[in-house]
């Protein structure tokens, strides 16, 4: 890729480069740090794992201008480039895939028989003992591998044509099995939907190098449905038919127009809905209407008089405001009730006050929240254990369904849901399936913190349906007063500069920095040496550095690389496929995984690593959990982690960058949500100015929902 010499010497840019690596210049065995240079003479640096000279390697990072070196790319992420002949039968046999082949092993077979190494071995494994230095016991071992491997090596082969990762043809494969070659040649498009990973361009360039056509009706059809599907992934339930024409043109490339017998084939088999210019999926249509009738079977439910409770008078009531006697009188009275406020307002001590009036009653009790840590956090606030909503529905993965249901319901009388701010549609509909009505069930949140990942906006739309019994807890108590970090959460979410005095007694302090490159050393800094030594915290649980993005000199990725290089002093136990962990990392769960019990956001220590077994031994509170190399997928460092990932969590420090690369996500909801994240202490680091704009800017982008806003016709009315 050619470097665009016009650019500003400052400015950094996006780029992806291809090449063969010429030399590696330099290599830190302890962080991976790499300076390499290409064969056409780029320069390439990273924390890459050990590559090698020869190798030809697809790069995706910056560019930026060295003052002593010149223009480099800062490498990001990297993905191997599948050779052709001889070299991609090497790559092969040097994979591991087939067990006893080694490197040494590898290079002597193709050395004998070149590119046609494994149509050889294909007709006689015989020929390796003819091969030298191949021990008797390891020939056997690779005759029985080959034989498992035959069918899943071909077809391995096969995808290689379409540059697709061995990783991911190994997905394909573990999906179909000995069909997997006849399914992708059929239709690569049903990719998108059986095999994680594998979006709609992955597709696409399977496809038109199989011949199919750009009007092949699967692609058509399935770009229309794939469209949909990532707009829902962004909040959305439906999409006005007008922005589903700018979904398909960004997201497939063709123009819907176009294929309008396709979009009416997909009407008239039920796979979208079509309600005036609205145009949904069918399952979320559907799951959409069926929300609206549980809550409003709910909402009209007469309780029988043995089942009433009733508030009894009692000097602790002294302990709670106006508001919050309300939300607990009318918890007796209504079969919903949303409990709504910003921190420092009582939620908590409303929630143990309704909590102990059920309790007084002998009445069964469960408390839930979305995220392992949020449940985590409202048992330690309440002291009732709370588990993940996952849980208390039973999730079982391998049916994908929740066994607590419509027809086995909890036998609960009081469901409190914290956070409901992160409940997506998909969770709250399995809630009121899984709940009897006669339970109460109270929803506590707040309605300015980010919305939830995937369709809906479920608490916003709730309380703007008017339906539903609302209290709005606006009241900050006294002894939250004291704290600089909850007045100017508030402050924040009115608009409002937030006070800075940076006084030492505050928990509220702002760093100015103008460069963003400046902020990892000055982080690292406070990690080290700075915050321990004042406030005696330790800088792997208690502190946590939140920022907007992944991207940037103050991402996630990049913080993560300098950290564990500068405050993890421990031997690496893993570096592979461009990660790195140490003894003693600190890594977040990515994904909900309900057979180890451990959630989107739980956080844990590395331990160790089984080089045999490829097993990565990580501890979760008192719970010891191994990964194999798949599920390895869903844990990153979590030194630093996006706003969204800690959302739910709170912690005793934590520490943000604001700063202009991060300029088009600092959205005033983003801000506060990552400043309600802690609990003693905060420090923003960048410029005043980020943060004031930040601030300015209100996030006008709409989720297009359609909860209550609906009559019987179809028509959308006003609330």
């Amino acid at each position: 890729m050619k470097i665009n010499e016009n650019r500003d010497k400052t400015e950094n840019y996006m780029a992806i480069l291809k090449g063969k690596i010429e030399k590696i210049t330099f290599y830190n065995e302890t962080n991976g740090y790499t300076v390499l240079k290409l064969h056409e003479g780029s320069v390439v640096t990273g924390n890459l794992p050990k590559l090698n000279p020869g190798e030809t390697i697809q790069f995706e990072g910056d560019w930026i201008f060295h003052e002593k070196f010149g223009k480099q790319l800062k490498c990001l992420s990297y993905s191997i480039v599948q050779p052709t002949g001889k070299e991609a039968v090497l790559k092969y046999l040097e994979s591991g895939i087939i067990e006893g082949i080694t490197k040494s092993v590898a290079m002597r077979i193709v050395d004998m028989f070149g590119e046609k190494s494994l149509e050889v071995l294909d007709k006689n494994l015989n020929v390796l003992e003819g091969i030298p230095k191949i021990k008797k016991e390891q020939i056997e071992k690779i005759k029985v591998s080959w034989e498992e491997q035959r069918t899943k090596r071909k077809f391995v082969l096969f995808l290689q044509q379409f540059d697709i990762p061995v990783y991911l043809a190994n997905k394909i494969f573990g999906k179909y099995g000995d069909m997997a070659e006849f399914r992708v040649s059929e239709n690569p498009y049903q990719l998108i939907w059986d095999v994680k990973g594998i979006g709609f361009k992955t597709a696409d360039k399977i496809a038109f190098k199989l011949g199919f056509q750009e009007d092949f009706p699967e692609r058509i059809k399935t770009g229309i449905l794939y469209a949909l599907e990532s707009a829902s992934n962004e909040g959305h339930i439906y999409l006005p038919f007008e922005e589903l024409k700018k979904y398909c043109r960004k997201e497939v490339k063709f123009e819907i127009e176009e294929y309008l017998d396709h979009f009416n084939s997909l009407k008239e088999n039920g796979h979208i809905i079509q309600i005036e210019d609205r145009i949904y999926l069918g399952e979320l249509y559907y799951s959409e209407r069926n929300i609206e009738k549980l809550l409003i079977q709910r909402i009209e439910y007469k309780a029988g008089k043995t089942e009433k409770i009733k508030v009894k008078s009692s000097k602790s009531n002294t302990l709670f405001s106006e508001k919050q006697l309300e939300a607990i009188n009318l918890s007796t009275k209504s079969k919903i009730l949303i409990l709504t406020g910003g921190p420092g307002t009582g939620k908590t001590t409303t929630v143990q006050g309704i909590i102990q009036l059920f309790s007084g009653s002998k009445k069964k009790i469960a408390l839930a929240a979305p995220t392992g840590r949020a449940a985590k956090r409202l048992t330690e606030l309440t002291g009732k254990t709370a588990k993940t909503i996952h849980r208390l529905l039973e999730y079982d993965p391998s049916y994908n369904i929740f066994l607590i249901n419509e027809d086995n319901q909890l036998e609960i009388d009081l469901l409190v849901i914290d956070e409901v701010s992160m409940v997506n549609q998909h969770l709250f509909e399995s809630v009121l399936l899984g709940l009897p009505l006669n339970c109460t069930l109270i929803l506590v949140g707040d309605k300015d913190q980010l919305p939830a990942i995937g369709p809906g906006n479920i608490l916003n739309d709730l309380i703007s349906s008017g339906k539903i019994p609302v209290i709005r807890l606006t009241e900050i108590f006294r002894q939250a007063q004291q704290s600089q970090i909850i007045m100017n959460s508030h402050r924040i979410n009115c608009g409002e500069v937030p006070e800075i005095s940076n006084s030492p007694d505050n928990d509220f302090f702002f760093i100015e920095v103008e460069n963003a490159s400046e902020i990892p050393p000055l982080i690292i800094d406070l990690l080290k040496r700075r915050l321990p030594a004042k406030y005696n915290f330790d800088p792997v649980s208690d502190i946590q550095i939140i920022t907007p993005m992944y991207r940037g000199s103050s991402g996630v990725d990049e913080l993560n690389r300098e950290i564990q290089s500068q405050i993890n002093t421990e031997d690496i136990i893993y570096s592979k496929n461009n990660r790195i962990y140490k003894k003693g990392d600190k890594v977040m769960q990515l994904a909900n995984d309900y057979e180890k019990d451990i959630y989107n956001g739980d956080i844990g220590i590395a331990e160790s690593y089984d080089n045999k077994n490829e097993r990565l031994t990580v501890t979760f509170g008192s719970k010891n959990l191994t990964f194999t190399s798949s599920e390895m997928d869903n844990i990153t460092l979590a030194y630093a982690a996006t706003v969204h990932k800690s959302q739910g969590s709170e912690y005793p420090c934590v520490i943000m960058p604001v700063t202009s690369e991060h300029f088009i996500m600092l959205k005033r909801n983003l801000i506060y949500t990552a400043v309600t994240r802690a609990k003693k202490l905060l420090i923003l680091i960048g410029t005043k100015n980020m943060l004031y704009r930040g601030i300015e800017q209100v996030d006008s982008s709409k989720r297009y929902t359609s909860l209550f806003l609906e009559d019987l016709n179809g028509k959308l009315v006003e609330n």
